[in-house]
């Protein structure tokens, strides 16, 4: 009985247990671990022991320890020690600047005129002598040709009076039988100012013309086109065609201003640039332009002869080979030429010499290539132009 009664609790204690494990399991599966059931419920989870939380942490752009901060560091574009800073450095194509000259007491207006004439007839120009005078003075006018064509002021003398002008008549006759096609007229005013002061102003006569098929009398390029075809300075081609569209190299230019400026041409020994020996047409050209001072070559040693001009680099040239000073006002601006850029003081005194003028839309173009048409009326313009005077 006693042995019965044991066995029996035995069996309840084993059942007893085999339900306790299996409803403790149960209960163990059914509920959520602390992440899983922290996640459930909208919480983060919890870091792992020892670790620094994410809302606590340097963020990734601020540097390690003894890095410089990158607001702190030295900008890229400033230059190193000891060297000298980008915006002071001369520019390559910087010259030298030009000078201020003051303002002439007299001075004839226009300075240039082209006049045509046929043989054995009369040209008339008319003439305006300004005047900056503080009191009357008089002036003497008189008239030369360069070919002893016949040449007549009216009046010879004038008494210069502050605020008015004076106007004089010219007459050029034209030979029966010129021996050239065109003459050159110089024009004076002798003023009696203390010191004494010669202002000039020049006529060119054309009494006949090189016909081109590409370009009319009625061109406004033709007179300048005319006067440098007689000088030898330019010639057309052999199709009978000027090309004044066409756009000129380094090495006509060179051409153009040497023949035109008469300067004696130079045949060194030794050439000056290793792109222009001494059997290139334009060498003496380039060669004496450069012993002039007026034109130079590249980094490298080059001339780099048959790249076009811009209109930049012809105000330099001009400006350089003519030795002018810059007359203020300085003719007018440029909505595209402002003081920092290097052709500035050539741009404003060929534009003040009236050798140059801009745009209709107030732009001098500095970077636009200059045309056969156009170097020609440049050229012409500043041979007889004179800014000091």
């Amino acid at each position: 009985m006693n042995r019965t009664r044991s066995l029996y609790w035995l069996l309840f204690g084993l059942l007893a247990g085999l339900l306790a494990f299996g409803g403790l399991a149960l209960a163990t599966a059914g509920t959520p671990r602390p992440v899983a059931a922290a996640a459930a419920a909208g919480n983060p989870p919890s870091p792992p022991p020892n670790w620094t939380p994410w809302a606590t942490r340097t963020p990734w752009a601020t540097p390690p320890p003894n890095r410089t901060p990158w607001a702190t560091r030295t900008p890229w574009a400033t230059p190193p020690p000891n060297r000298t800073p980008w915006a002071t450095r001369t520019p390559w194509a910087t010259g030298t600047v030009v000078p201020p000259c003051p303002p002439p007491p007299v001075r004839l207006v226009p300075w240039l005129q082209f006049g045509h004439a046929a043989p054995g007839n009369t040209v008339t120009y008319r003439q305006v002598l300004l005047n900056r005078v503080t009191t009357a003075t008089t002036v003497d006018l008189a008239g030369r040709s360069l070919r002893g064509w016949p040449v007549t002021v009216d009046p010879t003398q004038v008494v210069a009076v502050p605020g008015l002008t004076n106007t004089l008549t010219i007459g050029v006759a034209v030979p029966v039988s010129p021996t050239a096609r065109v003459d050159v007229e110089r024009v004076r005013a002798s003023a009696a100012t203390s010191p004494p002061f010669t202002t000039t102003a020049y006529l060119i006569t054309l009494a006949g013309r090189v016909p081109f098929t590409d370009l009319a009398p009625t061109d406004w390029a033709d007179d300048p086109v005319q006067y440098l075809v007689a000088q030898g300075a330019v010639a057309g081609y052999a199709d009978g065609s000027f090309r004044p569209a066409d756009f000129v190299t380094r090495a006509q230019f060179a051409k153009m201003l040497v023949s035109a400026l008469g300067w004696t041409l130079q045949y060194p020994a030794q050439p000056t640039f290793v792109d222009v020996p001494p059997t290139a047409w334009a060498y003496p050209y380039i060669e004496t332009a450069a012993a002039q001072g007026v034109i130079g070559g590249y980094s490298d040693g080059t001339f780099r002869p048959a790249a076009p001009v811009t209109r930049a680099q012809v105000a330099k040239l001009i400006v350089t080979a003519r030795g002018w000073c810059q007359n203020p006002p300085a003719g007018g601006s440029f909505s595209d030429v402002s003081p920092q850029d290097w052709f500035y003081p050539y741009a404003t005194t060929a534009s003040a010499a009236q050798s140059m003028a801009g745009y209709g839309d107030g732009t001098f173009r500095p970077y636009a290539l200059a045309t056969r048409a156009q170097v020609a009326k440049i050229l012409t313009l500043s041979l007889f132009s004179a800014p000091q005077n």
